[in-house]
């Protein structure tokens, strides 16, 4: 892994990749699947042993320097590795790099759970794919969860009620499939 600290956007933070620029085809460029027709958000990126080696050159750039896929060590984590490859990291600290060892999904919440043989009501899947030990999540996050499981209850009837409490349309989950998940965070808000 490879790392730097720059300026982005007036803020500062860490730009990371794993190097393997050999298989990095930029965001706009790496071929997906997509699973419904009706949302262009819908898709999976596929994953590095599903693809060849991508392009030298993907025909993307950025910048005014129109700055390319790197092609030597010294280009790397120029302005196109920040902005368009999919394989870089930029935030804060610690660092966590996506793993193209497998699909990763962009909407997860959507996918994640098929992937799974059984769901395992100990780990907490984030929208953003990420697992956590239930015992390990804070006791706001698992009370957040909670208030979303609950609100998930009313999507399929909420023709019947004339409001529907805190329910922003994105944060919904499969109700049925989620409500083991309140007798889980039940338990662990007891034992604190």
């Amino acid at each position: 892994m490879i790392q730097k600290n720059i300026t982005y956007y007036g803020q500062r933070i860490v730009v990371a990749c794993d190097e393997k620029c050999n298989k990095a085809w930029g965001m706009n460029s790496r071929p997906k699947e997509y699973f419904d027709e009706n949302n262009e958000d819908d898709y999976a990126y596929l994953s590095d042993n599903e693809l060849d080696e991508a392009p030298i050159d993907p025909g993307t750039y950025e910048g005014f320097e129109m700055s390319g896929k790197p092609e030597t060590q010294e280009e790397r984590l120029n302005k196109w590795c920040i902005r368009e490859c999919e394989r870089s990291y930029r935030g804060g600290l610690p660092i966590e790099l996506k793993n193209f060892s497998k699909r990763i999904y962009n909407i997860p919440s959507l996918h994640i759970v098929n992937e799974v043989s059984k769901m395992d009501y100990s780990v907490w899947i984030t929208l953003d794919g990420k697992r956590l030990k239930i015992s390990e999540m804070t006791t706001d996050h698992i009370k957040n969860c909670i208030k979303m499981i609950k609100r998930s209850k009313f999507l399929d009837v909420m023709e019947r009620y004339d409001t529907v409490p805190e329910l922003p349309p994105r944060y919904v989950v499969d109700y049925d499939q989620y409500k083991p998940y309140l007798k889980t965070f039940t338990k662990e808000l007891e034992t604190r």
